[in-house]
């Protein structure tokens, strides 16, 4: 996808590929959060050491994170309401796309396991310019490029939250328009 290329070459500014990888891995295959109906609500608890108020894209990057430090993925998976193939799926990208990198010489850097993760979220909103959602006097969301009236998606971190201006992967049309899969960004970005 080009919005993935574009965010990664635009986290070399920003000494950051190795975290941008990680998300764009982590947003190339289906979902890895698992909610069922029926234990929506443990699912949520499960993952709140997890979330990051920064976005579902920074709470990739902590899942994945977690994830590859656990001693046993079976039941980290299970414990946190992940599906572990899609888990799977996501190292296995990463790992084409660290190879990727190397092979025509992007530098992979990480700009660490910070408090904010500003870098990240700025590259990230180089390649998702086109997917901008910005907050209306009257209350709801309004994509900038088509003007499109849309809601944050329930599945997502940032579903009762309200912020100014956001950056999102996807655009699901139901009897609403979502967007899904979110990071909050600074309007002058």
């Amino acid at each position: 996808d080009p919005r993935y290329s574009k965010a990664i070459l635009s986290a070399v500014d920003y000494g950051c590929t190795e975290e941008v990888i990680t998300i764009v891995s982590m947003l190339s295959g289906d979902a890895i959060l698992l909610t069922p109906s029926s234990k929506r609500e443990e699912a949520i608890s499960s993952r709140k050491h997890l979330i990051s108020s920064e976005g579902d894209h920074i709470t990739y990057l902590k899942i994945f994170r977690a994830y590859k430090q656990s001693n046993n993925l079976t039941e980290f998976c299970m414990r946190n309401f992940l599906h572990q193939q899609h888990m799977k799926f996501a190292v296995e990208v990463r790992k084409q796309i660290m190879e990727l990198c190397k092979r025509i010489d992007i530098k992979i850097q990480s700009c660490g396991s910070q408090t904010t993760y500003e870098s990240v979220r700025m590259a990230l909103s180089r390649g998702f310019f086109t997917n901008v959602a910005k907050l209306t006097r009257e209350g709801h969301y309004i994509t900038l490029d088509f003007r499109q009236k849309v809601s944050i998606h329930p599945s997502s971190v940032m579903f009762s939250t309200k912020p100014e201006v956001l950056i999102y992967n996807e655009l699901i049309v139901t009897q609403k328009s979502y967007i899904r899969d979110l990071s909050l960004v600074d309007a002058n970005w």
